[in-house]
């Protein structure tokens, strides 16, 4: 069956590797695409890559949908829980095609907003990689997941491929990632051919875990980037089956967000820098970085089993610092720092009045912060040092953003930095994971895209609304950066890898 749009989203590839798999002929069904239409880096609202998935999806600012990060800040507390269903069903772009009677079909979009009704078919979840985390498959209708689970029983994924490089196998993973790409395949391929869809949205995730434990696999001199090479070349083949299967008609768009880097990131240690911008650091027993270094030894089984425990646990213990700081760390991703002030007025126990003293702590921290330095090298620790008012016009209202966003700088590993206000700070432990998310977006497709402007994840749900003549909603911040009427500019997006999966 041929559909009117497909939308395909690859999560957590880095677009610097992406661009590099096509230019080396490992991603054929990508450089079609890119050959037929056009690409753009894609910038967020704000610096977090659950942040960036859930405007993608329901092209509602953060403020609106609320999906800052999985740790979500308790409002009226110095807390934060984790919460890996942050945004209510019916909002996302989906349910507005439906409303207008366009027939979709949602296969596991990332950080799934599961929806109790659809007009079409949604699947969440289904052999997504967090096995570790034990996810059970939803669909609406309910039988389509549990005949997906009796026709493809069994999971390739074991609970260590998402715990650390220390106690992965390689081979073993990768492997894995095929066999759940063939299963895949054959799965969606159904769907898809089972009527005429207006509108096809597809996720593929089975690249996020091999990013995070084996991070050093994708530098090309090393020993295990043939494997990578493998995943990404077989990643390929099942976009191109889906592309395939859309029809040669289809406007395609390929959204790449939330791509792993080197995991050389201090989100973790924000609140020492703090202890030490607060008082030198001389009262700081240090027992999170204690706990912090035995956690991250331990195997994903322990870990999975023993997590609400150990979110508890330091909530307890933070949350009785926070309250008694002028500024306290709010610890959302390894991606980028979060600071929130202990404003007079908004916070429980609020330390900061509005105004002047507010400012001057901003710049105080400012300062603080861009002035460290790697110890070895004299590298700045932090690139960027980002007030979420700038970013977001309504962030002072928020009871659940923090007030700073901190990018660090990633080029470089730095076990000690230091400046002349706070001295040296050691790295307390760094996570398991040698690959973490950065800050990185991309878009392909094989419609025109505009190069005169900037693409943010606010325009992606408007523009597939464009697309089937839907008009941009009042909600709505962005605006499609393609055009309904745009064709592509050579041959339809040919799937030269299916061979492989048929």
């Amino acid at each position: 069956m041929t559909t009117r749009s497909i939308w395909i989203e690859i999560d957590s590839l880095h677009s610097e590797v992406l661009l590099r798999a096509i230019n080396q002929g490992l991603m054929p069904n990508l450089a079609r695409i890119m050959e037929c239409g056009g690409a753009a880096e894609v910038g967020y609202e704000i610096p977090l890559q659950v942040a960036a998935w859930a405007t993608a999806h329901t092209g509602l600012s953060v403020t609106k949908h609320g999906a800052i990060a999985f740790d979500q800040r308790i409002p009226g507390t110095y807390r934060m829980r984790i919460e890996t269903r942050p945004i209510p069903p019916g909002i996302a772009y989906w349910d507005v095609l439906g409303k207008v009677g366009k027939r979709v079909l949602v296969i596991n979009s990332v950080n799934a907003i599961p929806t109790h009704e659809v007009n079409g078919i949604q699947l969440n979840d289904w052999s997504v990689h967090v096995a570790g985390r034990y996810m059970k498959p939803t669909s609406f209708p309910p039988e389509i997941a549990e005949t997906l689970e009796r026709e493809f029983p069994g999971d390739p994924f074991r609970e260590e491929d998402w715990g650390s490089e220390k106690f992965v196998d390689a081979g073993r993973l990768v492997n894995a990632i095929s066999s759940n790409l063939a299963r895949k395949v054959k799965a969606f391929s159904k769907l898809i051919d089972c009527e005429g869809w207006d509108h096809v949205h597809i996720g593929i995730d089975d690249l996020h875990n091999l990013g995070h434990v084996l991070w050093d696999s994708f530098d090309e001199n090393n020993p295990g980037n043939a494997l990578v090479r493998k995943a990404l070349s077989e990643t390929d083949a099942a976009v191109g089956v889906f592309l395939d299967r859309a029809g040669t008609d289809a406007a395609a768009m390929i959204v790449v967000l939330g791509g792993i880097g080197p995991a050389n990131t201090w989100s973790h240690m924000v609140d020492k820098i703090i202890a030490h911008f607060e008082s030198g650091g001389v009262r700081d027993r240090n027992i999170y970085g204690v706990l912090g270094r035995v956690w991250s030894a331990q195997p994903h089984w322990l870990k999975s089993r023993i997590f609400p425990l150990k979110s508890y646990l330091r909530e307890f213990y933070f949350g009785a610092i926070r309250r008694h700081r002028r500024a306290y760390a709010m610890p959302l991703n390894e991606e980028s720092g979060a600071i929130r002030i202990n404003l007079r007025g908004r916070e429980p126990n609020g330390l900061v009045a509005p105004g002047e003293e507010y400012e001057a702590l901003v710049g105080e921290l400012r300062d603080a912060f861009l002035d460290l330095r790697d110890t070895e090298s004299g590298v700045p620790l932090v690139s960027e040092f980002l007030l979420t008012r700038d970013l977001v016009p309504e962030a002072m209202d928020s009871p659940m953003l923090p007030d700073i966003f901190i990018k660090w700088n990633r080029a470089k590993r730095m076990e000690v930095v230091q400046s002349d206000r706070l001295g040296p700070i050691k790295i307390d432990f760094w996570p398991a994971r040698t690959g973490d998310h950065h800050v990185d977006g991309f878009v392909l497709s094989n419609r025109p895209v505009a190069h005169d402007r900037n693409v943010s994840v606010l325009d992606l749900a408007p523009t597939i609304a464009a697309l089937h003549g839907v008009d941009r909603l009042k909600r709505w911040r962005g605006s499609a950066f393609v055009g309904p009427n745009q064709r592509p500019k050579g041959e339809p997006a040919a799937a030269r890898a299916v061979s492989r999966f048929r």
